[in-house]
């Protein structure tokens, strides 16, 4: 049975907006599953596409929440991007559209930042959510595109659901605009671009095969799941496939049905 796989997951990587939390509100059962987890000294990891917070700011929600985590437990674009392309590129110019979360990000990488109506064309444009974006904007990081700087995005989502299940705009939509009007297409650095995945097994020492991947959306996280090599459970809620190349290994209807799922395996604690 294809559920009885979880018996041997060591590690449980989660997905936040849609997963664990809905807004400000937490997922029912969320809470009761990290502890259940942690009560079999499971490792569990959080690894959203958030571009907007930072980790503590992350880890300081889920504490409002009363689900307890380390911000060292917690991967996202907003930490990880400036020291991605530093990997590869060393100290470059960037002009950003996003938070101030990613501003400083980028800056504490090692990394400066133009003005977005600096006349001088930045190496990068860098784009994640940014809820203050504008028409001048995209008229200026348009041109930098189309002058030579490369476009790298902090995750492809074009929304998010809020509390009350409303669509707001995420990244993936502001990138749209700049990739319609310049020609250029992006490099994705979050799901489902395997790198945030690949980077919790490498600092942690996991073995893929070992490790599930537990999200709401079959582009992202199911598929970035199984680009790195985890098993894949679904959280399909309402949802229904349609003609997906990407099935999920596992599909459970809400995190309280997992939680329930896996309270009758027989999962025993590490020794």
């Amino acid at each position: 049975m294809v559920t009885g796989l979880l018996e041997k997951v060591d590690a449980y990587l989660f997905d936040l907006d849609g997963c664990i939390y809905f807004g400000e509100s937490p997922a029912q059962g969320a809470k009761e599953l990290v502890d259940f987890l942690r009560s079999k000294q499971k490792k569990v990891f959080f690894v959203s596409n958030n571009s907007t917070d930072s980790a503590m700011d992350i880890a300081e929600r889920l504490h409002q929440m009363e689900i307890f985590v380390s911000p060292n437990e917690i991967y996202h674009p907003t930490g990880f991007i400036g020291d991605y392309l530093y990997s590869l590129h060393g100290s470059v110019v960037l002009k950003v559209a996003g938070s101030n979360r990613l501003h400083e990000s980028l800056m504490n990488a090692g990394h400066r930042i133009l003005p977005i109506e600096a006349k001088q064309c930045p190496d990068w444009v860098v784009v994640g959510r940014d809820i203050n974006f504008t028409y001048e904007k995209l008229t200026f990081l348009a041109r930098d595109l189309e002058d030579g700087a490369a476009l790298v995005k902090t995750n492809p989502d074009s929304f998010h659901l809020d509390a009350d299940g409303n669509k707001v705009p995420e990244t993936g939509a502001i990138a749209s605009a700049l990739e319609f009007m310049s020609g250029k297409k992006g490099f994705v650095v979050g799901k489902p671009n395997p790198l945030l995945l690949q980077k919790i097994l490498t600092d942690n020492q996991l073995v893929p095969s070992q490790c599930a991947m537990i999200g709401d959306n079959l582009l992202t996280d199911i598929y970035g799941g199984k680009q790195a090599g985890l098993m894949t459970v679904w959280l399909k809620g309402n949802q229904t496939i349609e003609q997906s190349e990407t099935v999920p290994d596992i599909t459970v209807r809400t995190i309280s049905e997992l939680g329930q799922l896996l309270n009758t395996l027989n999962i025993k604690a590490e020794v």
